[in-house]
Order: C-alpha cells, then structure tokens, then sequence
C-alpha cells in the first residue's frame, strides 16, 4: 500500500508492506473454522529525507541480532498476527470461539512526518469539498444508524438463543 502527495507530484510519503498472510475457511458439518494469518509488516518512510529511523511501523523484535529474519528461536508462533474464529468447535462447549494475537510493534515517527500528515488533512475547504463532505455525513450517519439497529437485532437474537462465547485476546 503505497501513500503518495498529490499536491506534489504525487511523490512517495509512506509504503506499507504485509508479508506472509494466510487465510483460510474450513467446513465441517454442523462447525466452521475461519483463520487468518500475518507473519509481518512494516510501513516505511520515504518522506523524511536522511531519516534515522526509516521504519515507521514494524515488529518489536526481541532476538540478539544475528537472526536475519528478525524472529526468536524461543518463540514457538511465527506470526505477528493471529486470529481464529470457531463457530461451533469441536473441542470446547461454546457456540463461538475467537482467539486473536498480536506481537508488539515498534512505531517511529518523526516530526516532519506528523506534520506532514496533519497538512494533508487541514487543507482549504472549498465548496465542492464542503459539500461532498456534507453528504458523506449523511450517508455515514445513516449507515451507524443502519448498523446500530442491525446490531441491536443481533444481540436480541444471540440473547434468545442463549448463544455462548469463548474469546481470548493476547
């Protein structure tokens, strides 16, 4: 994912990588299972000129330095991101099971890149731009209200059935 300047030839701000991603959906008569997987990521800074720290968001490494990729032979989950939902599993009384991990991530931002972005976002409102804005308004009103009721209905639902959960978050 790639964040460019349009007020400056479209010059390179910021590009996002994610690596390794895995996702996967199993059916299994009467049970799913839905996993999803991300080994890493990182966003980096093509901003700054001479920046110290080229990286502005990546995974908070705890090894020695001599593993090139980054990764702790102690650790046994090789991914940054994990998560896991079970409807129905096999192994556990509860209708629904999420599981989800994440790894610590360093963020480094430098000034000029804060300020960069805060300009982005101040530019002079025009009328075309206030308008479009109004009518994003609405629409973004009318889909909270959309989703409310709908999640409403749900926990109505869930509530009835006396569906239950199993959720663990690291």
């Amino acid at each position: 994912i790639e964040i460019h300047d349009s007020d400056n030839d479209c010059s390179l701000i910021a590009k996002a990588s994610f690596l390794g991603y895995y996702i996967s959906f199993d059916k299994r008569e009467g049970s799913s299972t839905f996993c999803g997987l991300m080994s890493s990521m990182n966003v980096i800074d093509h901003f700054t000129p001479d920046t110290r720290f080229p990286r502005l968001i990546e995974p908070a490494h705890h090894s020695d330095g001599n593993d090139e990729d980054g990764l702790n032979e102690d650790d046994d989950d090789p991914y940054l991101f994990t998560m896991i939902l079970d409807q129905n599993p096999l192994d556990s009384p509860a209708d629904y099971r999420l599981q989800m991990s994440m790894k610590p991530l360093n963020i480094m931002i430098s000034k000029s890149f804060i300020q960069q972005v805060v300009s982005f976002f101040n530019q002079p409102i025009t009328k075309i731009r206030r308008r479009k804005m109004a009518e994003l308004e609405v629409k973004a009103y009318t889909r909270l209200r959309e989703l409310r009721e709908q999640t409403e209905a749900q926990l109505r639902k869930a509530m009835i059935q006396r569906k239950d959960f199993d959720v663990e978050v690291h």
